[in-house]
């Protein structure tokens, strides 16, 4: 992943480095097993315009125990940089929650760590994306399989979640998004106004059309209705403004909709290819 700084001009590449599953290795008769030591990397790369870029630093993201992976940057009007990934250990206080956490960490300007912070559940979360507003608070977008809040609500699919962080770390808040299907929060964006935008996917054909939180939990419909999907939208004309007639009859429309559907993934489903990875 790649993320510009506005001045000077600087490059940084996030990824990772060693291997994320044990390798085994036999001699003779006996096989020796190298454990897994995936970690996450950052390198800022300055004197563009040269030519011949230089390396400002080059830091590694390592937990207490396990691995990690860095997958993006973000670059805040200060110039510090910021790195969202995933961590199977702890960072001292910072106690993993599950199997995989989301890990998010704020570097300055000349690489030095300011903070490392976890976000997780029992089970295991994933980071897509992330993006700065202008007052360089952190917005960060992905996927858990379990309540990331007491007040979450799990179904044992992959939820997409949204989390806002100031400067400093603090987390103000953290939305998790369950469907009747997996669902994935990919990427994340905020306009001027602080308005914060979501993309991803929901599998599964009738589990899309059932979409129904996003919107509820953003408030009618999100941002120039943005989240203003077909169920949400028929909760909205029969229970909010108690047009119950019209609310009936787009509930009808879903229903020959999803049953159109049905017949069609029944009838199709014997050409369909699966492929297995031994």
């Amino acid at each position: 992943n790649f993320s510009s700084a506005g001045a000077p001009p600087s490059l940084y590449l996030a990824g990772n480095s060693g291997s994320a599953i044990a390798t085994s290795t036999a001699s003779g008769s006996q096989t020796y097993t190298t454990a897994a030591d995936q970690q996450g990397r950052l390198v800022k790369l300055s004197d563009l315009s040269s030519g011949t870029p230089t390396s400002t630093f080059n830091a590694t993201l390592s937990p207490d125990t396990g691995n990690t992976t860095t997958s993006s940057t973000a670059v805040d009007s200060n110039g510090n940089v910021y790195t969202i990934g995933t961590a199977t250990g702890s960072f001292g206080n910072e106690l993993n929650q599950g199997s995989q956490d989301v890990v998010l960490t704020k570097y300055d300007s000349a690489g030095n760590l300011q903070w490392t912070k976890l976000l997780g559940s029992a089970g295991k979360a994933d980071a897509y994306s992330m993006a700065i507003d202008s007052s360089n608070n952190l917005v960060v977008a992905g996927s858990t399989t379990a309540n990331l809040t007491p007040t979450g609500i799990a179904n044992g699919n992959a939820d997409s979640f949204v989390a806002k962080y100031d400067a400093n770390g603090n987390q103000t808040w953290v939305k998790q998004i369950p469907t009747l299907a997996d669902n994935g929060a990919n990427s994340v964006s905020v306009d001027a106004t602080g308005n914060i935008y979501v993309g991803g996917q929901v599998t599964g054909v009738i589990g899309a059309l059932q979409t129904f939180t996003p919107g509820y939990i953003f408030g009618k419909g999100g941002p120039s209705d943005s989240l203003l999907f077909y169920v949400f939208y028929l909760f909205q004309n029969a229970f909010a403004y108690f047009q119950m007639g019209y609310g009936s009859a787009l509930a009808w429309i879903l229903f020959v909709i999803v049953m159109i559907l049905t017949w069609i993934i029944f009838r199709t489903s014997s050409s369909w290819v699966h492929y297995e990875l031994d």
